[in-house]
């Protein structure tokens, strides 16, 4: 599941995710004190990524996995894991105004555009609805409530040509949602770039929760070419039940060509 790359790079991938649904630092438990690496999911597959790499890049066994958690807290372990991660970038803190993504810079294209792919897989959605003209919406869309963190990844999706823009939300207590496109060019090139991890699933929703992301991108994707070659003739008369006929229908034509 994890290609092939050199252990400093893992210990990027492992950052990427730590800034995402991840923990680093110092518990306190009564007169004990012991540092503790943890990585939150509901999916099965982002927490096997996180372990695999936590063994690729420093050879350890997570201390605990839980049912949505897997966390590392044995002291010599945890010791060594805190200095090298320090070495790549001071702050690990997904929630400090100085964080920085500029330890991607001198990676090669495969592992930053990795990069990418890991982070949507853990925070990023993709969607589409029908607007009151009939047409379709699609929409992609990055979850990051710290707007310095959202500048660092809408400068990272830039260097691949996606124009995602900030989004404000005012139930957010920071005032920002995170990174959003709703143009059908940027979900075509995230899918160029490899598109979600495969079997990374769907967590919230009425007609997709449960299934994979890439089966969602993958209809997205069949329905932006079809409608650019032509194929759908007067898409914005149809009626709602054809609207969601022609959708199962490249759902069918999806899961069919990754079988």
């Amino acid at each position: 599941m994890i290609p092939k790359m050199n252990k400093r790079s893992y210990m990027k991938m492992i950052i990427v995710m730590i800034l995402g649904d991840g923990y680093i630092g110092t518990i306190k438990q009564g007169k004990y004190k012991y540092k503790k690496i943890s990585y939150w999911s509901n999916d099965i597959v982002l927490r096997k990524m996180f372990i695999d790499l936590m063994k690729n890049a420093f050879n350890i066994t997570p201390s605990h996995i839980g049912e949505n958690e897997v966390y590392y807290k044995r002291k010599i372990e945890m010791e060594c894991v805190f200095r090298e991660l320090k070495k790549i970038t001071e702050i690990l803190d997904k929630k400090s105004e100085k964080v920085i993504l500029n330890f991607l810079n001198n990676e090669n294209d495969f592992v930053r555009k990795f990069a990418i792919r890991l982070g949507m897989s853990c925070e990023g959605s993709i969607s589409f609805s029908r607007k009151q003209n009939g047409g379709f919406r699609f929409n992609i869309a990055f979850a990051c409530a710290n707007y310095e963190l959202c500048k660092e990844w809408q400068n990272l999706f830039n260097d691949f040509d996606m124009k995602m823009k900030i989004r404000k939300d005012s139930y957010v207590s920071t005032g920002y949602h995170g990174l959003q496109s709703v143009l059908e060019e940027d979900i075509l090139k995230f899918w160029r770039l490899g598109g979600f991890i495969d079997g990374v699933k769907i967590q919230k929703g009425k007609k997709f929760k449960g299934c994979d992301k890439n089966y969602l991108l993958n209809i997205c994707i069949n329905l932006i070419n079809k409608k650019r070659n032509g194929d759908f003739k007067l898409y914005t008369k149809w009626s709602d039940d054809k609207f969601w006929s022609i959708v199962n229908m490249q759902g069918a034509i999806s899961r069919g060509s990754s079988n």
